[in-house]
């Protein structure tokens, strides 16, 4: 039964569609019972399952003949719903009748917005773009601008840069329609081809340069292409799963043009698939998929099966379409971050900051799933360049002012660890002000979250954005010193490169991270009664902080904050005590690998040194009159330790009688000493060797090695630096 209704509504449409194709002289509205049967024909096949190709050619043709009031001209264009690809020949014809005037102006408009919405499954491009000389001569409407501009954006290439084009647009911005925003960024993509054409400075490239129209019309593209092609893939692994051979189970890149996987339910956040530009490509791979010519000047990308193809052609490779192919195709990353290319770049940032902007500043966001797979994308994009997107720190400026701390929460994370290197006022505002904000209000786990976020930034900063500074500033200097352009960007790894601002000071950025970080984590742990999860973090940062000299972008020794230092030390965790201990190790050495020693850190961290030497080691936690800064604590923290009935307190934080520490020590005594015998921790000072042996074997290598770098057992004295 369910044949015999598909088949009667296929023979509906097909009758709908051939009364427009059959009108030839205008066609009376009002008591048109036909005309409305087959306008709701066609309505109801476009909304439930879309159109064939043959179909739309067709009705466009209708709509587009000027036959039919505008009404119904303009419903007709809206159901130009493609079931999985739009021909090329539909889209030169609606050009074509555009060209004729016989359409009015609102319907040559409207098929503009049809060709944007539908861009995405143009099954070829190379007819279109032979028509962009006519459609630059759109630019005269003030109705059609904004959308032949956007798809001129599109459709640019090299040698469609020329100087009368740009002349024209310059006319149109001085004259009376004024520096619009498509015009803009129209010229913003000529600049970068030619920058000797486009004299004057134009705004950054991450300005939305296109408004966003239909929304609603695109999500129901792409609903009923999402429908279409899972309803085939269901019925094509039904048929096949039993007698398909695995070797067919491999699908090439060039398979995808005509087997899309199944595509998002909103146009803004598809990821497209890579298309090439080329006339010649489809008939070329269903005839030879694995030759590549090498007498071509162009190789398509879509041509470009695997790693070794990419090799042997990375010179003459043309960039697809849809650059944004690149978030889900890693052979096209490796392609883009090679080339450098500005224009490829540039538009990549569009489209980018597009999804970003429509998905989540300017509209709730209703598709969590979808919205995750695309931040995912985003973050091993930019894991994969190891480099910030700038595009990505506008839109983390706006999200995290009004960002709930849940909503993508990993994602969002792992893009500000990402952030490139702003002046320190720019910092604040961006990413530092925000999440102070939230920190205070939220739960440990977030708290957590934030420490680690802004560590691994600081880790970011120190492995590549000092490095990066450092080399553009100088090769600034030798390309241009008056010019703060850098121009040699490709050749240093850059693929994002921005107007070098001088006065970003790598040394004070870090600085200033790092105080950040240490205020943010003393509140915490006060604030959660130092929990064991967060003292980790802590801990962990302080192993960051120590291990940062061994970049060479780093010229300078950062400490933690001695608060920080006091609050594991006194803490009752055993192998937070320990990897700070190590830590203090690593900092030993980057004193004496870096020339010419700060004294202002020397003293400070034998300051620390003293107080950890003095608590695990010496027993002289509050009693050492000369050294360290514990000293000024005895006077307040002695007398309660004393009310409270805890006898020698300068030993109590001991590797001995810690509190941290009673656990292993009363393990040490069960392994060592027979069942029965009265034991106490004192014992274990006569057998120190034994005991940190033990602690070796208990995975606490911190405590061993911070004894044997600063401590000399002899004379039960400790190294500092300051000694050395």
């Amino acid at each position: 039964m369910s044949t015999k209704k598909s088949d009667r509504r296929k023979r509906t449409l097909e009758e709908a569609v051939r009364y427009f194709s059959k009108c030839k002289s205008k066609v009376v509205v009002r008591g048109n019972v036909e005309l409305q049967m087959s306008l709701e024909t066609v309505k109801s096949a476009a909304e439930e399952s879309g159109l064939d190709p043959q179909h739309i050619t067709a009705l466009l043709d209708a709509a587009s003949s000027g036959y039919f009031a505008q009404s119904v001209s303009r419903q007709l264009i809206r159901c130009l719903i493609p079931t999985s690809q739009v021909p090329q020949e539909a889209v030169v014809k609606a050009i074509s009748w555009m060209s004729t005037n016989k359409p009015p102006v609102a319907i040559q408009a409207l098929l503009l917005r049809w060709i944007l919405v539908v861009y995405d499954y143009i099954d070829g491009y190379d007819k279109l773009h032979c028509l962009y000389g006519i459609l630059f001569l759109f630019l005269d409407s003030q109705v059609m601008m904004p959308h032949v501009c956007h798809l001129l954006f599109l459709l640019t290439r090299k040698e469609d840069v020329k100087m009368f084009r740009v002349r024209k647009l310059l006319s149109l911005i001085k004259g009376r329609v004024g520096a619009q925003a498509c015009l803009t960024g129209l010229l913003t993509i000529y600049k970068l081809y030619y920058p000797n054409l486009v004299s004057f400075a134009l705004p950054a490239s991450n300005r939305m340069f296109f408004g966003s129209y239909d929304r609603k019309w695109k999500s129901q593209v792409r609903e009923i292409v999402e429908k279409a092609a899972s309803d085939a893939q269901g019925r094509a692994s039904l048929s096949d799963s039993h007698n398909k051979d695995p070797k067919e189970l491999s699908v090439s890149r060039s398979t995808q043009l005509t087997s899309r996987p199944p595509p998002r339910k909103k146009q803004r956040l598809e990821v497209p698939v890579a298309h090439s530009s080329s006339a010649s490509t489809d008939r070329q791979e269903t005839t030879d998929k694995f030759s590549l010519s090498v007498e071509s000047t162009k190789v398509p990308f879509v041509r470009i099966d695997n790693f070794v193809n990419l090799l042997q052609h990375v010179e003459k490779i043309e960039f697809p379409s849809q650059i944004a192919a690149c978030l889900r195709d890693p052979i096209l990353q490796h392609l883009m971050a090679y080339s450098g290319d500005r224009v490829v770049t540039t538009r990549f940032t569009f489209w980018l900051q597009h999804a970003l902007t429509e998905e989540f500043l300017n509209h709730s966001p209703t598709n969590m799933e979808e919205n995750e797979k695309l931040l995912k994308m985003i973050v091993d994009l930019t894991d994969f360049l190891q480099e910030g997107v700038p595009v990505i720190d506008n839109f983390l400026a706006s999200f995290l002012h009004t960002w709930n701390g849940m909503d993508y929460g990993p994602f969002i994370f792992r893009l500000i660890s990402r952030c490139q290197m702003y002046p320190i006022s720019d910092l604040n505002d961006l990413i530092l002000e925000p999440l102070r904000q939230l920190y205070f209000s939220s739960s440990v786990y977030f708290k957590c979250q934030c420490l680690i976020t802004l560590t691994e930034l600081l880790r970011n900063y120190a492995a590549y954005e000092c490095v990066r500074h450092k080399d553009w500033t100088a090769a600034i200097s030798l390309d241009d010193p008056s010019s703060t352009t850098l121009k040699s960007a490709p050749s240093l790894g850059i693929l994002f490169p921005e107007r070098v601002n001088e006065t970003v000071q790598p040394s004070a950025v870090l600085q200033h991270l790092t105080s950040f970080i240490n205020k943010l984590a003393v509140v915490g742990l006060q604030a959660e009664g130092e929990n064991d999860l967060l003292l980790h973090v802590v801990v962990n940062y302080i192993s960051v902080l120590s291990s940062l000299t061994e970049h060479p972008g780093v010229e300078h020794i950062i400490l933690p904050c001695p608060h920080l230092v006091r609050f594991v030390l006194f803490s009752n965790s055993a192998p937070c005590i320990s990897r700070m201990a190590a830590a203090f190790c690593r900092y030993k050495d980057a004193f004496a690998h870096i020339p010419g020693r700060q004294r202002e850190s020397v003293t400070a961290f034998n300051e620390m040194l003293v107080d950890v030497c003095d608590t695990l080691w010496r027993n002289k936690t509050f009693s050492n009159p000369k050294q360290g800064s514990l000293k000024a604590l005895s006077v307040t923290v002695v007398p309660v330790l004393a009310n409270l009935g805890v006898w020698q307190p300068s030993s109590r934080f001991s590797i001995f009688q810690g509190l941290a520490f009673l656990d292993q020590a009363w393990n040490f005594f069960r392994k060592t000493q027979p069942p029965g015998k009265k034991v106490h921790p004192n014992q274990l000072k006569t057998v120190k060797d034994a005991y940190l042996k033990f602690l070796q074997q208990q995975h606490l290598v911190g405590i061993s090695h911070f004894i044997g770098t600063f401590i000399t057992r002899k004379s039960s004295t400790h190294r500092s630096l300051a000694a050395e």
